[in-house]
């Protein structure tokens, strides 16, 4: 008998997570600097911004790994470092930058290292265990890979097995650290879809810290971007990335930054209109393949009837009608 990962108990109408005024100083040197946002259940949150902003410090005081120099973290309204290190564990997972793996694991065993919050001191993984796990493997797309060392794993295949672990938790939020570093495209698509659906399907709050504006434009709900420290425009994706905002911030254009505003397909460099918005609402008649091995299953998994993403990425694919604003990824010219 199938075991479900268990749908969160969240409240819709509050916060998972709250931080009011943070601030965060090293060495003399304030690296967030008065940041207040909440992260929501049923959402994507995108933190993006340059090297050195302070967004993978601001994950791990969000996720409680960090105590603030100044400001709050509120887990479900109590302060974070209140709670118990396993209730926090309970309550938020992480994935953070991909780290070497060296050891002689099995993706079983690496997502099974998921359950220890919900385990006492000295006791072992039982069959449920084992079924939620398997079942949080099959969730990302990744059962085949169950009895297949880590360590013979592609770099994507062993993202898509570390956010297996972190789902083993059941947590309410999920908080990633450039989940997408160093993979494909077909991969970075994949994680993207994946946390989009772990938001709005299964209703987790979803924090992810991105490089990619135009793969942060695609996958998340809200968008908030730091420099030096500070929350400079937080919001839907179209309202956050500005074109005079984004040359401030990163010196760049939006199209050198490989981002367009969704309605402007159809011109001289893509006379097909065939750069893909996200997400799926309205596939085109020319859809990609699904990916292989990668669709949703178990609860995730959803109807083509049911929603526009269908388990695949189209060529063509329009924002939903929550969503405020969506970007296109622009094609580079032949």
């Amino acid at each position: 008998m199938a075991v479900v990962l268990e749908q969160p108990a969240t409240d819709l109408d509050s916060p998972a997570i709250r931080a009011e005024r943070l601030s965060f100083v090293v060495g003399g040197a304030r690296v967030v600097a008065d940041v207040s946002l909440d992260v929501r259940a049923g959402e994507v949150l995108g933190v993006i911004g340059p090297n050195g902003a302070g967004k993978s410090t601001l994950l791990r005081l969000l996720a409680a790994l960090l105590r603030p120099t100044a400001g709050a973290v509120l887990l479900d309204g109590a302060p974070a470092h209140s709670l118990p290190r396993r209730a926090i564990a309970q309550r938020i997972a992480v994935v953070t930058q991909q780290a070497t793996i060296d050891f002689d694991l099995t993706a079983l065993e690496l997502v099974l290292m998921g359950r220890h919050p919900h385990l006492g001191r000295f006791q072992m993984e039982g069959r449920t265990d084992v079924g939620i796990a398997r079942e949080a493997l099959a969730t990302v797309g990744a059962a085949a890979f169950a009895d297949r060392t880590v360590v013979s794993l592609s770099g994507g295949e062993r993202q898509l097995v570390t956010i297996a672990r972190a789902l083993a938790q059941q947590p309410q939020t999920l908080i990633l650290d450039e989940p997408t570093a160093s993979l494909d495209i077909v991969h970075q698509l994949r994680i993207a879809d994946l946390l989009w659906r772990l938001a709005h399907v299964r209703g987790l709050a979803v924090v992810v810290a991105l490089h990619d504006l135009a793969l942060a434009a695609r996958a998340a709900d809200r968008l908030a971007l730091l420099s030096g420290g500070r929350l400079v425009a937080e919001g839907a994706p179209l309202e956050v990335l500005d074109e005079k905002r984004v040359q401030a911030v990163f010196g760049v254009s939006l199209e050198d930054a490989g981002v367009r505003p969704a309605g402007s397909l159809a011109n001289a460099s893509d006379p097909e209109g065939t750069s893909a918005s996200w997400p799926g609402t309205a596939p085109s008649s020319n859809p990609s393949p699904r990916f292989g091995g990668g669709e949703l299953s178990g609860p995730l998994a959803l109807p083509p009837s049911e929603s526009g993403r269908g388990g695949a990425v189209a060529t063509r694919m329009t924002t939903p009608p929550s969503r405020a604003g969506s970007f296109d990824r622009a094609r580079p010219e032949p």
